[in-house]
C-alpha cells in the first residue's frame, strides 16, 4: 500500500510540477501578450496624436495659405489702383490719410470726393457657395466709410475674377446709407 501511495504521490508531484510549469509558462505568455498589448496601445495613441498634429498643421497651413491669397488680392488691387491713378493723374488716398473713422483698403479722389474701392476675397477659395452672403454683409458693413460729406455714396467692392460667377447681385441699394 505504501509503495502504491508513494508512487501515486510521486506521480501527483510530477503532475503538480507540470501544472506549475504550464501555469508559469501561461503567466509568462500572458505577461508577454499584455506587454505587447500595452506597447500596441501606446503606439496607437502615439499614431493618433501624430495624425491629429499633422491634421492641425494642415489646417494651419491651409488657413495661412487662404490668408496669403486674401493678402495678395488686397495688394494686387492696391497696386492696380495706384497704377491707374498714376497713369491718369488721379489722387490715390492712403489708408492712413483717409480722414474719417474706418480705413478702406483703397480710396481715390475724383471731383473732390473720396471713391472707395474695398478689396474682398473669400476666406476659402475652394468653397465659394457662401461668398454671395459674405459680399452682401460686407456691403452693409461698408457703411462705416460713408460718414463724410465728401465721400461718394457708392462703394465698390473689388473681388477676384474666379468669384464673379458665384455672385448673383452686383448692386446693393442700401438706402439707409445716406
Amino acid at each position: 500500500r505504501y509503495d502504491q501511495l508513494n508512487s501515486q504521490y510521486t506521480e501527483t508531484q510530477k503532475t503538480l510540477a507540470e501544472v506549475r510549469q504550464r501555469e508559469e509558462e501561461r503567466i509568462r505568455e500572458h505577461d508577454a501578450r499584455v506587454t505587447e498589448l500595452i506597447a500596441l496601445k501606446k503606439q496607437l495613441e502615439d499614431d493618433r496624436l501624430k495624425v491629429q498634429a499633422e491634421r492641425d498643421e494642415e489646417i494651419r497651413s491651409e488657413f495661412a495659405a487662404m490668408e496669403q491669397t486674401w493678402k495678395k488680392h488686397e495688394e494686387s488691387v492696391e497696386q492696380s489702383l495706384r497704377a491707374i491713378c498714376h497713369r491718369h493723374t488721379i489722387d490715390y488716398c492712403d489708408k492712413e490719410k483717409f480722414p474719417y473713422n474706418g480705413k478702406p483698403d483703397n480710396a481715390v479722389m475724383i471731383l473732390d470726393q473720396f471713391v472707395i474701392f474695398d478689396a474682398k476675397s473669400p476666406k476659402n477659395p475652394d468653397e465659394l457657395s457662401n461668398f454671395p452672403q459674405y459680399i452682401k454683409s460686407q456691403a452693409e458693413a461698408a457703411k462705416k466709410y460713408l460718414k463724410g460729406t465728401d465721400v461718394r455714396k457708392e462703394i465698390f467692392l473689388v473681388v477676384p475674377a474666379n468669384t464673379v460667377e458665384y455672385i448673383e447681385e452686383f448692386h446693393y441699394d442700401l438706402v439707409d446709407m445716406h
